[in-house]
């Protein structure tokens, strides 16, 4: 195999077990903004960021990929136990739980057992160490476009917070991730472009939330977006997917139609990415 097959696909099969069991850590849990598709779309990214480090002369050799795989699957995992910031010591202990079934030294996966740990640092204070830097982005990709701003949504509107104090909270979070992103992105134009119109798509979303938040006359689109995520995701728990055929099935208008429709193609993107891979 090519070193560069090495970095971007370590094993299919592994690949596969490694989501079917955080499938079933989640099975019991409605969290869909960070369940098993939450990490495979990470994962994904991680992939994608690798390829383009990989362009400008950057070398991984197959443990640290192997390390960002685990902990590109694992960095969430405690959530099923504790959804606020947190969670990162019982993702390390669920990722040392799958690591013993199989690995006799567990002494070579101590940088994914450290990342997922320490992921949710949004101050970047350990920034300094390149697995948890690409795995940070990685994961950070994954919190804008639409699709960032639905799994906004649900996990603030899941922890309590006031739907008035979200935007605020959102666009501070926001731009400490796009801040660290333009700061280690790998330097293709294409791939920084789609998602800095990913980060001001998300930006301007909130940006119009927390205008309207204060007057419920008359309905932006942005709080219907939220009132259908509170209702329907929280709510009836469905999936990001039930939710949006609901809402294709349903028209109200134009506007939500066509945020759903955006939604659903980024969703697929993913889909499609992953089964070429």
């Amino acid at each position: 195999m090519s070193r560069n097959a090495a970095v971007t696909n370590p094993d299919q099969a592994r690949t596969k077990n490694i989501y079917r069991h955080v499938g079933a850590l989640f099975r019991n849990t409605h969290l869909p903004s960070h369940d098993e598709t939450h990490h495979a779309r990470v994962w994904e990214n991680a992939r994608t960021l690798l390829k383009a480090f990989e362009a400008q002369g950057h070398t991984f050799n197959r443990m640290f990929t192997e390390n960002l795989l685990l902990a590109a699957f694992f960095h969430d995992t405690g959530m099923i136990r504790e959804t606020g910031p947190s969670h990162g010591s019982f993702s390390r202990l669920l990722l040392t739980e799958f690591l013993e079934q199989s690995a006799p030294d567990l002494s070579i996966y101590q940088p994914a057992l450290v990342a997922v740990e320490k992921h949710d640092d949004k101050t970047y204070l350990n920034e300094g160490n390149e697995l948890i830097r690409i795995l940070g982005m990685a994961d950070d990709m994954d919190a804008m476009g639409r699709i960032g701003i639905i799994r906004y949504l649900e996990i603030y509107l899941m922890r309590g917070i006031p739907p008035g104090r979200i935007p605020g909270k959102v666009l501070t979070n926001l731009e400490a991730r796009f801040t660290h992103m333009k700061k280690y992105f790998p330097h293709d134009q294409t791939l920084w472009d789609t998602q800095k119109v990913k980060y001001e798509l998300t930006r301007t979303f909130f940006r119009s939330a927390g205008k309207a938040s204060g007057n419920r006359h008359g309905q932006t689109t942005c709080l219907k977006v939220f009132d259908l995520v509170k209702s329907r995701v929280i709510g009836k728990k469905e999936s990001y997917e039930r939710l949006c055929h609901h809402v294709l099935e349903n028209p109200s208008d134009n506007d939500i139609l066509e945020f759903f429709r955006g939604f659903l193609e980024e969703m697929q993107a993913y889909t499609q990415a992953g089964n070429q891979g």
